[in-house]
């Protein structure tokens, strides 16, 4: 069961077990990082338990082509790109409390449940208090401190670790036929996350965007502002910039400690790297992390994404300015 989903065994062995012995639970938590593979799982553990088989999903019977056709009666999923709110909620109660149609199940999966305000979450204990016989509520969040503790207590938490690198790449191989592709260098960028690697994957521009954080870097360490403003001019993809940033500087930390470049991601930048790491310490190489996280936080926040980025960088260029300073003291 579960073979389309790569990695995450533990997860998919105990939601068979679930299954197998007809002990499932009326709510699970499925949390982890962003994009290792929560929401396809829930998907998959959906259709099975919306199966007519109810062991396994047949993929023949009736539910298994509504599913497929996105037009299964008994199923719903709640999303929003901004928050969930209690209207989102009385729509699900509403849904859910009603007997299936097709199936002996109903299945409501809320992804993103960090996105729930406190009012929806109020809302929703009580369903997760007096839930139907037949209803099951996943919710998929990445950060479960985001959801009170009064609903995590009444669902069946399943934690998702990353994926490793082999699992990435083995997704990557599956997904895209392009032999020319460095899968290795992609999943490690990916970080174990699979939406990260397909974004990765679909950038026309990777190959470029990878020889930036030398240039940028480089810039930092000569004081060449009109250098890193000419960067930010000539790229969009923010934060694919912003996320290689922050490889570099791992990387530079790395060999802060050791020599060793076996797990330094830019690997085919050692030299450089190597000559880079002499003009930074750790103290303030966690600075310019710190700059690059709250970056990408703003943006999330929907703020201009070039004038933030123009913005970190010229904050980068201000740290490491008053620290090269201070080292001449």
């Amino acid at each position: 069961m579960f073979e389309s989903i790569i990695g995450h065994e533990d997860a998919k062995k105990e939601l068979t077990n679930h299954i197998d012995k007809k002990e499932l639970s009326h709510a699970y938590i499925f949390y982890g990082n962003e994009g290792i593979g929560k929401f396809s799982l829930a998907k998959e553990f959906s259709k099975s338990l919306l199966c007519d088989e109810l062991d396994e999903y047949c993929g023949n019977c009736q539910s298994c082509h509504l599913f497929d056709g996105k037009t299964h009666p008994d199923f719903r999923i709640i999303d929003s790109e901004k928050s969930i709110k209690v209207q989102d909620i009385l729509e699900m109660i509403d849904f859910i409390i009603k007997k299936p149609i097709v199936s002996k199940k109903k299945v409501v999966i809320i992804n993103d449940s960090e996105k729930l305000t406190n009012e929806a979450q109020n809302k929703l204990l009580k369903t997760f208090e007096e839930p139907p016989s037949y209803g099951v509520i996943i919710l998929i969040v990445n950060n479960p401190n985001k959801i009170i503790d009064t609903i995590k207590s009444r669902g069946y938490e399943i934690e998702f670790s990353v994926l490793g690198d082999n699992e990435v790449i083995e997704f990557l191989k599956h997904y895209s036929e392009d032999k020319e592709l460095n899968y290795s260098q992609i999943a490690k960028f990916s970080q174990g996350s699979i939406t990260k690697a397909i974004s990765t994957l679909e950038s026309d521009r990777f190959s470029q965007l990878i020889d930036l954080p030398n240039e940028i870097f480089n810039s930092i360490i000569k004081n060449d502002e009109y250098r890193l403003l000419k960067i930010v001019s000539q790229v969009s993809e923010i934060q694919e910039i912003l996320e290689f940033m922050l490889t570099w500087i791992r990387d530079i930390s790395i060999l802060k400690k050791s020599r060793n470049h076996e797990n330094i991601f830019n690997a085919n930048y050692f030299n450089e790297l190597q000559r880079q790491s002499n003009y930074f310490d750790i103290e303030i190489l966690l600075r310019f992390s710190d700059i690059i996280e709250n970056t990408k936080k703003v943006i999330g926040n929907h703020v201009n994404p070039v004038v933030s980025l123009n913005y970190c960088l010229l904050k980068i260029q201000e740290e490491y300015y008053e620290y090269s300073n201070r080292r001449q003291i």
